[in-house]
């Protein structure tokens, strides 16, 4: 599974106020991007190193490389529930001690920011990362790295550098804000901390984050940094912005969140800019294995906020009663779709017809009657009662006569809805869900 990598990089305002089972047939919704020269970069044994007119370094300990091994299976831990069955489509998790990324801080040191500015970065960073748990190998756990600039970029620690919060803690507060650059070359910033992440080689199932803190933003010229911006989208790379307003300076610094990966564009005054760290962290540490969809609140933008649910379509056709048994073995703790609200509902139907070679869009649902009343199927063999107030049967149903199991299917029109179906007769192809990756699901 791949991981995600988490580049931070905040833009403060203010002084001191503040994821391949889908056979590979389905839409991609590809991001596009404009291409990025990545010549500034080159790798030699052990280290890698930046044209000096960006990059400066001050680490001491040169970084340990390794390859990742080969994606092979998918390993989930045990559950740790975030929503009520039957109830609610299940939530990305956020458990912030189990988030597992790779992230890069880059902090506007210059002198714009001030030295009043430094220390809340330091502050709002110190509180962030100290509930995260720190190993420099991987794991089920962070890796974190630094990165200051103002007319260049300079590498306080690469992702091999902490082993602890404490160690962050002690390095982080040593930074200090230049007293004579006013310069703030954002791109030098990123450049960087891509390169930190290439070195890292987080793997497949790893993902990486970068948080930009920064007083100023000038875009366009030689050094805009909007196409590395647009490069790390297509590349997976979570960017969170958090502009630095200073008191009685121009706003033009709320630009930066053009930058921004959609919906990571924070600013330093906002009340909740902790809390919305932390989602943006777990929305980037939420994602599917290859071949699965993410289920997500608007299925024709991929970068729209996502769910904990996974997708997958069979390009085969069997009973209801054989997909259940076939989704069980497609990953540990699969089972056949639930549609606990019209937003499910609709996002399937999207995603059948967008992977459909035959436009045939019936398909198998997790829902049949058992001992009485209606159940959907859940992980390992647990159900659910159907009561939570939503339901899409079509006319003259539920109808238990035409069988026990349940499929989507159009009886009128185009509208697709619930029909009864005998569970082992009528051959369609099915969706099968898992949990996604996330805080309480490591994938490995």
């Amino acid at each position: 599974m791949r991981a995600l990598k988490v580049v931070v990089f905040l833009s403060f305002m203010g002084l001191v106020a503040s994821l391949n089972l889908n056979r590979g047939h389905h839409n991609a919704n590809a991001v596009k991007s404009d291409a990025v020269d990545m010549s500034f970069l080159s790798t030699t044994t052990g280290a890698t190193t930046f044209d000096p007119s960006f990059v400066t370094t001050t680490s001491t300990t040169p970084p340990v490389f390794s390859s990742a091994a080969p994606l092979t299976t998918t390993t989930f831990s045990d559950p740790v529930s975030t929503f009520t069955p039957g109830v609610a489509e299940r939530e990305c998790g956020c458990t912030h001690s189990k988030i597992w990324l790779d992230i890069v801080a880059v902090i506007d040191n210059s002198q714009t920011m001030t030295q009043e500015g430094i220390s809340t970065i330091q502050a709002t960073l110190d509180t962030v990362v100290h509930e995260l748990t720190l190993n420099v190998t991987g794991g089920w756990a962070s890796r974190v790295g630094v990165i200051t600039f103002n007319e260049k970029a300079t590498v306080v620690a690469d992702l091999k550098t902490y082993t602890s919060t404490t160690d962050f803690e002690n390095q982080l507060f040593t930074i200090t804000a230049s007293t004579t650059i006013q310069g703030v070359n954002i791109l030098s910033g990123l450049q960087a901390a891509l390169g930190l992440i290439k070195d890292a080689n987080p793997g497949p199932n790893r993902r990486s984050v970068v948080i930009l803190f920064s007083s100023a933003y000038n875009n366009g010229g030689y050094d805009d940094p909007l196409p590395m911006a647009h490069q790390m989208v297509s590349d997976n790379i979570k960017l969170i912005t958090v502009a630095f307003v200073q008191r009685m300076e121009s706003s033009e610094v709320l630009l930066l969140s053009e930058l921004a990966y959609p919906g990571f564009n924070l600013t330093n005054d906002q009340t909740d800019l902790i809390d919305a760290m932390y989602d943006s962290l777990c929305q980037a540490n939420c994602f599917c294995p290859g071949n699965w969809m993410q289920f997500r609140t608007n299925y024709n933008d991929i970068t729209s906020r996502g769910y904990g649910i996974c997708l997958y379509y069979a390009g085969i056709s069997s009973g209801w009663q054989p997909a259940k048994l076939a989704c069980h073995g497609e990953a540990t703790g699969a089972y056949l779709t639930t549609e606990f609200s019209k937003e499910k509902h609709d996002f399937n139907v999207a995603y059948i017809k967008d992977v459909s070679q035959n436009g045939e869009y019936d398909y198998h649902i997790g829902l049949s009657y058992l001992n009485g009343g209606y159940v959907w199927e859940q992980a390992n063999g647990q159900t659910v009662p159907l009561n939570n107030g939503y339901s899409n049967w079509n006319l003259h149903f539920p109808n238990n006569a035409q069988g026990n199991c349940v499929l989507n299917t159009n009886i009128v029109g185009s509208i697709i809805g619930w029909t009864n179906e005998d569970c082992w007769s009528k051959t369609k192809r099915y969706l099968c869900q898992v949990n996604t990756c996330d805080t309480d699901y490591y994938c490995s």
